[in-house]
């Protein structure tokens, strides 16, 4: 992986955590330092943030994180669950068999990190749930509709993780991850979208808890 990705994803997954709060002012400087970078591939990751919809670049005022409302995330909600039918449709009809064992291998770290508990075990279970959509998302031969999904994925985690998602969440999460895989293998379409509407929805359900 190159340098710009590497702190791109490094950044990103800061901000997804909350590690890099709504609102904070991110320092150039500082950043340059930091990753040891220059300013010229770090405004050019700043600008892959923006298209994130996870930093606002303000003339004058710096570059900050953005905030989060629940209005956008229900629109985004709205918007997830119909493409993700379309990617039940276009990945049962594309998915490869490396592709399978790879979302499977996702799988049995997660049940293992279940077993284990190791230290970081929710960074780690959001790095393979990131894996697995991406995995997915390749299947589908659409790379427009990847990027559309992986930035709703980003800002819907984003979210969750500021309500204070835990663990256990994430592994109720990833359970109904395993439908998934196993309609396409069966080459199943209906399996897999209720499978993917079922992973949404579980998402819903604990956001209407967290805020209600």
């Amino acid at each position: 992986m190159d340098k710009k990705r590497t702190v791109y994803e490094s950044l990103r997954f800061k901000i997804i955590h909350n590690d890099l709060r709504p609102g904070e002012v991110l320092n150039e400087k500082k950043l340059m330092a930091l990753y040891k970078i220059g300013r010229t591939p770090l405004r050019e990751i700043f600008l892959n943030l923006k298209r994130d919809k996870l930093i606002h670049m303000i003339p004058r005022l710096g570059t900050m994180v953005t905030t989060m409302e629940i209005s956008g995330i229900r629109e985004i909600i709205d918007i997830r669950k119909a493409l993700e039918a379309l990617v039940a449709q276009l990945a049962v009809r594309h998915i490869d068999t490396a592709q399978i064992l790879k979302i499977k291998a996702l799988l049995e770290k997660t049940r293992e990190l279940e077993k284990t508990n190791p230290p970081d075990t929710l960074g780690k279970l959001s790095q393979y749930d990131l894996d697995f959509h991406n995995i997915l998302y390749d299947a589908t031969k659409n790379q427009h509709l990847k990027e559309i999904l992986l930035e709703q994925q980003s800002l819907m985690a984003r979210f969750w993780f500021q309500l204070g998602m835990k663990e256990e969440d994430f592994f109720s999460q990833m359970i109904r991850l395993e439908r998934v895989v196993q309609g396409l293998e069966e080459r199943d379409v209906s399996m897999v979208q209720k499978a993917l509407e079922d992973h949404i929805q579980l998402y819903i359900t604990k956001v209407r808890k967290e805020i209600l």
